[in-house]
């Protein structure tokens, strides 16, 4: 006879890979408005972009914490004044795109 309970909780133990949660919504925010953009965005068009998505007023200096940390995690690159999305930003925002998209489809 098979223990069956062993299986069951090396299967459970075992879970889903663990999320990277580092990226905060803002940071995912101006990641998704520079991964979209069709050219490279400066900061003031980044902010532009997400303040007509959340409907409030979004300053650049209020961007350069966020954005500064950003560079520092490779999510972004900087072009002279622009910006361009990563690899690395590819692969931290993904998991969290998923989610929200499933949690709004709920």
């Amino acid at each position: 006879m098979i223990d069956m309970t062993a299986v069951a909780n090396d299967l459970v133990s075992a879970g889903p890979p663990a999320c990277d949660w580092s990226m905060t919504v803002f940071e995912l925010a101006i990641f998704m408005c520079v991964f979209r953009a069709r050219r490279p965005p400066r900061v003031e068009e980044i902010c532009q972009v997400i303040g007509s998505w959340f409907e409030c007023a979004v300053d650049p200096p209020a961007a350069s914490a966020p954005i500064e940390n950003m560079l520092a995690n490779r999510w972004v690159s900087e072009d002279g004044p622009c910006f361009r999305a990563t690899e690395e930003g590819r692969r931290a925002a993904r998991p969290l795109m998923n989610g929200m998209i499933r949690l709004l489809d709920q």
